[in-house]
Parts: structure tokens; sequence; C-alpha cells
């Protein structure tokens, strides 16, 4: 339907064009016969005023005819993915490959950062990871653009709040309208993190309980141990008699 008005629009643009011809040329007829050649001359500018006044707006018509037809594919694709980022439990986030910023997000990913969808949508790549992290996120990105990667894993991110949590990110370059997209699936590994290091963190104290030493030093290692997963410079243990 769409391009049967397209080509309505430029086939009366034609017809219009070659009207003004014919009109030109029997008026050039009866002029010449007349002899009259300054009245030829004014014939010829009108002309040449009215036809392009006339292919001017025809170009203009065609390209406001363009424009919306890329608004209604975006609009219609934005749709498309909207019901399907809502029905997953993971976040996804849609990224300008060209200025790296967030065009569209779920409301998953929304949750895992603090920040409402508004938000994330003038936001950019950098503002969820930390300045540190930044060259390695931008090396990430590129590969997995260039289809070199494709998951990363255990990625720090930034929450709005400042703190930082953990994810495996699967992306894809997709095209959506004519432009190009990256598509990144953001799975939240924090709780897998912890539990393997309280795993670790238990089979480390086992071997030091299994150690044959006396209870003192056992004492010592269990501290050592408990100072360097805490983050603590100073962790007591009270025995009981």
């Amino acid at each position: 339907m769409k391009k049967t008005i397209k080509y309505k629009v430029v086939w009366g643009a034609l017809v219009l064009l070659m009207s003004f011809w014919i009109v030109d040329c029997t008026l050039d007829f009866f002029i010449l016969h007349r002899r009259n050649i300054q009245a030829v001359m004014a014939s010829r500018e009108t002309y040449m005023r009215t036809l392009t006044a006339l292919f001017s707006l025809t170009v203009l018509l065609l390209l406001l005819n363009r424009r919306k037809r890329a608004e209604r594919k975006a609009h219609e694709a934005e749709q498309k993915f909207g019901a399907i980022f809502e029905h997953v439990h993971d976040g996804i986030l849609l990224v300008d490959v060209q200025t790296r910023r967030f065009y569209t997000a779920n409301k998953m990913i929304c949750r895992m950062l603090g920040y409402s969808l508004g938000q994330i949508k003038s936001m950019a790549l950098k503002d969820v990871y930390f300045e540190d992290d930044l060259p390695f996120a931008y090396e990430q990105f590129e590969k997995q653009l260039n289809g070199t990667v494709t998951l990363v894993h255990d990625v720090p991110l930034k929450k709005k709040d400042g703190t930082v949590f953990y994810a495996d990110i699967n992306s894809k370059p997709i095209t959506l309208a004519g432009k190009r997209y990256m598509l990144g699936v953001v799975r939240d590994m924090t709780a897998r993190r912890l539990n393997e290091e309280r795993r670790k963190l238990t089979n480390q104290l086992l071997e030091i309980l299994n150690r044959p030493a006396d209870e003192a030093d056992v004492i010592n290692q269990i501290i050592l141990l408990l100072k360097e997963y805490s983050g603590f410079e100073a962790v007591g243990v009270r025995l009981r008699q």
C-alpha cells in the first residue's frame, strides 16, 4: 500500500512535467508562427521556473516519504523487540555501535543497574563501567562487534549506587531499520560468584584444619584467611574454654 502511494506521487509528478512540456510546445508553435521572439523567450523562462519548482516539490515529497518510512520501521522494530525484551529473565541492552550510547533496554537490566528506562536511554557504555575497567570494556566491545568474541564472563558492572555486580555478557551485532546496534544479553552472576567464593573458603578452612599443626598455628592461619577474604585489617577470634 505504501509503495503504491509512493509510485502515485512519482507518476503524478511525471504527468505534470509532460503536461507542462506539451503546453510549452503548443505555445511555441503559435508564437513562432507569429514570429514573436520576445514572447518565446518569456514562455521559456516561465516554463523553466515552473519546472524547477515542480522538481523541487517532487524531491521534497520523496524525502518526506522516505523519512516517514524510516521512522515507522524504527518504531515497529522497537515494538517488536520490546515485546521480546520484557519476557526474558536476563537484562538486555541495545547499544548504538557508532556512539556507544544505549538505544533501549528492558526492565530487568534497569532493575540490575538501578536506573529507570529514561535514564538508561540518556547514558552510554562508559557509564556502567568503572574507570579502570573501561579499556577492557571497549576492547571486548570491539571484539564482539567483529564477531571474534561473543561471550565475556564475570564482567564488573557499576550500579547507580556505586556498588558492583558481576555479569556474563553475550553480545551480537544486529541491524534495525538500516542502523547497526549491539544486542547485549546480561546475566547477573553475583550469586554464582558468592557461592564459588564460599565453597573455596570452606575448602581452604578444611585444608587448614586437617594440617598437622598446634592449635595456635591453626588459629593464626584461619585469621589470615578471613582477613584475606573480608578485606579487614583486623580479625578477632574468641575462644571458649
